[in-house]
């Protein structure tokens, strides 16, 4: 078969300093049926662009036009291309040598309805590597439209076939910072991306880029966010997430983590409002609120706080070492007593939903045990948790969250669920993850408690929860390292800290060797090799 013509096109604007990199790591493709266009977008350099791109000879198709930004000289190119499939490269980054065989190479797989992109290598401005960038290739595969909703597509990796630009339109050049994302969003609703694990190409990280030097970076971006969100299929929104609504939590808890606070705020608010519009789903849903009292003296401040929900049909159980008679009779209308362990009290339980909580709690919101069984309603999901350690949650399961907190307080649990699966209480870290495992959470971004008693206490309990991920077959060691570093951060009390892959070659990585997260994950390792051997 003929091997299908690659244009590589590279838009430059004042590129004299890293051009010529470039175009040699373009002409260096060990691939053969390529071209390569370079299009001058007005650069203002006493013609130093140009003379470097002409010093190539025929080796190259230049064009020169006037200023008008990345996505002009881009859309020039397209029109120029004679290839079946464009590739782009910046004036400032690099390609390996096999980027453009190892894609067409994979092509085979396909048809001509895929988009495909790989991991990329950063480097500073002297080209110094300062990092690797690699998708989660299970998320990708499982939801390819993340590679877009997550920000993980590398532009200069991509190959994108001639035809989707005929099929879709070129790049806008209404907005300076984001037509890319704008474009591949749009690429998305006909055409299927599929990341490749392997490193490809290399972006240059340095002072003068759009990114770094742009004033529209943030109104943009905003922008962006906030209309991908909205435009996204309903019926992929329920098919990734469960929900309309549990598809905005999501976005908004992953752009918490970048600098786009005012989209991540307007996403956030939309799932409020679905929340609130859906009130009335918990009006004929029954809980029962398990207080395990171990200081007598809080028995009243924790009753009341409990009583003041806004729930109608709601029972408490405390359990307890004192007796019934140890309170006033007044303060125990509604209340059941018991000395029994926690499976016998389950055992017995008939209601949708249950929640502990313990001596400490405290909460002024009325709304919460509402709010959350609704969250539970329109979720479907296993258990939702609130007031924990805000994780960014992209990269690994939503299971593992509420994990990282080994407590059962202040978790709403969806029990006829729970019961219909079979599932029994041992002990707190095997009932949670096993509702999680077999389930799943949901969560709430709101802050309903007045206290915070949800941290890692106990060395033993974490090493269960280890024992539980490492037998889980789903868990990878970016996932173990990932939970590893959060456990970490939770343990010393300290916030939820920044996310980082410790199995990673990075300046992270280094800095962390003497660290509490890095001896977790070592240890996650060495139990990992153990139980493939058998012992």
């Amino acid at each position: 078969m003929k091997k299908p013509k690659v244009s590589i096109i590279i838009p430059v604007y004042n590129g004299s300093l890293y051009l010529k990199d470039a175009i040699d790591s373009a002409i260096n493709q060990t691939y053969e049926n390529l071209e390569i266009i370079v299009v001058n977008d007005g650069s203002k350099d006493n013609h130093k662009t140009r003379n470097i791109a002409l010093s190539y000879g025929d080796k190259i198709r230049y064009f020169e036009k006037e200023n008008g930004g990345v996505s002009t000289a881009l859309n020039l190119g397209i029109e120029k291309m004679e290839g079946d499939y464009f590739s782009w490269l910046s004036h400032d980054d690099l390609y390996y040598p096999n980027k453009i065989s190892r894609e067409v190479e994979l092509l085979e797989k396909y048809d001509d309805s895929v988009i495909l992109y790989s991991d990329y290598e950063l480097i500073d401005a002297k080209g110094t590597h300062l990092s690797y960038v690699y998708g989660d290739h299970k998320l990708l595969s499982s939801k390819p439209e993340y590679a877009i909703l997550r920000g993980m597509i590398g532009g200069i990796t991509l190959l994108i076939p001639k035809t989707a630009f005929f099929n879709v339109g070129l790049f806008s050049q209404e907005h300076r910072c984001v037509q890319d994302y704008e474009l591949w969003f749009k690429f998305s609703f006909k055409y299927k991306f599929v990341h490749i694990p392997e490193v490809l190409a290399i972006t240059r990280i340095h002072s003068k880029q759009d990114s770094n030097t742009s004033p529209l970076v943030l109104s943009e971006g905003n922008w962006l966010w906030k209309m991908m969100a909205e435009k996204f299929p309903l019926k992929k929104k329920e098919e990734y997430e469960g929900s309309e609504y549990l598809f905005y939590l999501e976005m908004s808890s992953y752009l918490r983590n970048t600098p786009y606070l005012e989209a991540a705020e307007y996403l956030s608010s939309k799932a409020k409002n679905i929340l609130d519009n859906h009130r009335f789903m918990a009006d004929d849903k029954s809980i029962t609120v398990i207080v395990d009292l171990a200081n007598q003296a809080s028995y009243s401040k924790v009753i009341s706080a409990i009583r003041r929900q806004d729930v109608k049909n709601m029972h408490i159980i405390v359990k307890s070492a004192f007796n019934e008679s140890d309170f006033k009779p007044s303060s125990i209308s509604g209340v059941s007593f018991t000395q029994a362990s926690y499976s016998t009290i389950l055992e017995k339980i008939n209601s949708d939903f249950i929640v502990f909580v313990n001596d400490l709690f405290d909460c002024n919101n009325c709304n919460w045990l509402n709010e959350q069984m609704v969250n539970l309603c329109l979720s479907n999901k296993g258990l939702a948790f609130s007031d924990f350690v805000g994780f960014s949650r992209d990269g690994f399961a939503d299971k593992y969250d509420v994990l990282l907190t080994l407590s059962i307080y202040g978790v709403i649990i969806n029990f006829r669920k729970v019961k219909k699966s079979g599932i029994v209480y041992k002990d707190e870290v095997d009932f949670l993850y096993s509702v999680i495992h077999k389930l799943g959470s949901t969560y709430s971004d709101k802050k309903y408690f007045s206290s915070c008693w949800n941290y890692v206490e106990d060395f033993l309990r974490i090493k269960k929860l280890l024992s539980f991920l490492i037998v889980d077959n789903d868990v990878d060691d970016y996932t173990l390292s990932t939970v590893s570093y959060f456990l970490s951060t939770v343990y010393n009390n300290s916030g939820h800290g920044r996310k980082i892959a410790m199995n990673y070659p990075c300046n992270q990585y280094l800095e962390l060797l003497n660290s509490r997260s890095f001896h977790w994950y070592l240890k996650f390792i060495e139990w990992k090799k153990k139980r493939k051997m058998g012992k």
